[in-house]
């Protein structure tokens, strides 16, 4: 039987997840019950390969309690590994602690020291993620010990990384740990430590202001980077044109920060995007060249703004998988407690009528307290987008003040050209044109605008105002015009003199026609509803 299991497993890494998932599910059914921990552990990475959060630790938690009732301390402890790696993805980083510490537990009374090691490293990094520095510094040196008496450079390598990571920024500590993580990995050669460590260097180069030394080491992490890495690529760019402009080497930052931006924006790295944009426009503003910061200073505000919604669109994706495995549980409780109650209701029939009460509390107690508590989180997240979205406003306004005090001016278009293909020269005419309609003269606050009206407005036709909506805001038409009316909307429900303007009033005022409509577009492109966006300013302010 442990033949077959070892060549079905081997044969399923041959084919797609669904293969594989189907062959350890043939397995599962034939094998004995002391292996079935370790098949489960497989279909529970097989689901985490899949970004199936919920199915994974379905599996493996029942993986772990199989494990447990077979004292098979190996499997316990391979189980509660995966289900904390799955809770640290999850971002539930006290379970994912909770499932470290008790891997760790099981793989001391097993003895294996390169699983200790790592599984140290894990917890590690969850206290990193929380901010307890003194316990992220107590874990890695325990594993450090580890590394060394196992002699394993590679993890000593990265561990001493970790430690420098973990040293005050700019420190002599995180210098000599990361000097001698790096002296380690050029002794294997192992070109991944040494390109996060060199580009480590260059960080802490950067926060001693010893920029030459910095911008060396970004250049020399640059050479390690596979073409197929450009987030790396990117960002190591951007940090040598950063350390370019505090040298006031503007020319030079200005070249880097353009390669930056451009593998940003063919790979769509909207953070790379809206930093290399914010490095372009201060090293134009240097220069007093306003336009131009004031045309990479709208790029950085809508890349931003792209990366805010992407992050609120993952966000309330977490929340809905957290919430999803809390009914699960929830549901697994309530199939346990009605199994002891059949069983209670054979041995005691006389006492069922109490075993009934007693479930009905729980059942209720426990519906309230992950009602309560997914309310807690929403309202916590929601809290956070109205922060967000205040945030936004006053970089909305401080933009608005650098367009005037350094009277950046919108070209006026000299020509029509609504019959003629369209240059790359008409192509900025319109986009200027178009941006002067919006912010200056705010069209979009005309309930019937559409597409033709806007483009007889600006001495052009439907289909050039189109493509230029299209290729230089990467929107649609009625995203664009309603993302303007939303930022205003939103600029009037904080502004305090408008306290005694309805939501619809202002709705109306905006552009949009209808309550419901403007409702569903706020919610769309803030993250939360204009009723608690308002109710949550109003608290603020008092």
């Amino acid at each position: 039987m442990k033949n077959l299991l070892c060549l079905i497993l081997l044969m399923s890494n041959l084919y797609s997840f669904a293969d594989k998932q189907d062959s350890l599910f043939l397995v599962l059914d034939t094998v004995s019950n002391t292996r079935k921990s370790f098949v489960l552990k497989e279909i529970g990475t097989s689901y985490l390969q899949q970004a199936n959060y919920i199915k994974a630790i379905e599996y493996y938690n029942e993986g772990l309690n199989i494990a447990e009732n077979n004292n098979n301390k190996e499997e316990m402890l391979n189980n509660l590994n995966n289900i904390g790696h799955v809770y640290s993805v999850l971002g539930n980083l006290q379970k994912s602690l909770d499932a470290y510490i008790g891997a760790l537990k099981y793989v001391r009374q097993v003895g294996d020291l390169r699983k200790e090691c790592i599984i140290l490293q894990g917890i590690a990094t969850i206290f990193f993620d929380l901010k307890d520095y003194e316990n992220t510094n107590k874990y890695l040196q325990a594993a450090l010990i580890i590394a060394n008496t196992i002699d394993d450079s590679n993890e000593k390598s990265a561990i001493l990384n970790l430690l420098g990571s973990n040293s005050p920024k700019g420190s002599v500590a995180s210098y000599n740990y990361y000097i001698n993580s790096l002296e380690i990995a050029k002794s294997i050669q192992d070109t991944v430590l040494i390109l996060v460590i060199t580009a480590n260097l260059g960080n802490y180069y950067s926060v001693i202001k010893q920029y030459d030394k910095a911008i060396k080491n970004y250049e020399l992490a640059i050479s390690y980077i596979s073409t197929s890495n450009p987030e790396w690529f990117s960002g190591l760019l951007l940090n040598i044109g950063r350390n370019q402009f505090e040298m006031k080497k503007i020319n030079e930052s200005i070249i880097n920060c353009k390669k930056a931006l451009i593998i940003a924006m063919e790979y769509g790295l909207l953070r790379e995007e809206k930093e290399s944009c914010g490095c372009l426009s201060d090293n134009y503003y240097e220069i007093k060249d306003f336009e131009k910061a004031y045309q990479y200073h709208i790029q950085f505000i809508a890349a931003r703004d792209s990366s805010t919604n992407n992050n609120i669109t993952r966000l309330s994706t977490k929340l809905e998988m957290q919430f999803e495995f809390e009914k699960i549980q929830f549901q697994d409780s309530i199939k346990w407690i009605q199994q002891k109650e059949l069983i209670n209701a054979k041995v005691k029939n006389r006492e069922s009528w109490l075993v009934f009460v007693v479930i009905a509390l729980l059942f209720a107690i426990l519906f309230i307290i992950i009602f309560f508590v997914q309310k807690r989180m929403m309202l916590k997240s929601n809290n956070q987008l109205v922060t967000r979205n205040l945030e936004l406003i006053n970089s909305e306004k401080q933009l608005q003040s650098f367009k005037q005090n350094n009277k950046v001016k919108i070209i006026e278009k000299k020509e029509k050209y609504s019959n003629s293909s369209l240059t790359v020269i008409q192509k900025e005419d319109i986009k200027n044109e178009i941006i002067k309609k919006m912010e200056d003269e705010k069209i979009f606050t005309n309930k019937n605008i559409s597409s033709n009206i806007f483009a007889k407005e600006i001495g052009t036709n439907k289909k050039y105002l189109s493509e230029v909506i299209n290729s230089e805001f990467n929107k649609s038409f009625v995203n664009f015009i309603n993302e303007y009316r939303i930022k205003e909307a939103r600029t009037q429900l904080a502004d305090k003199k408008n306290e005694n303007l309805t939501i619809e009033s202002i709705a109306l005022g905006v552009g949009f026609k209808t309550r419901s409509t403007f409702n569903v577009a706020f919610k769309k492109f803030t993250g939360i509803t204009p009723s608690f966006f308002l109710k949550s300013v109003k608290n603020v302010s008092t």
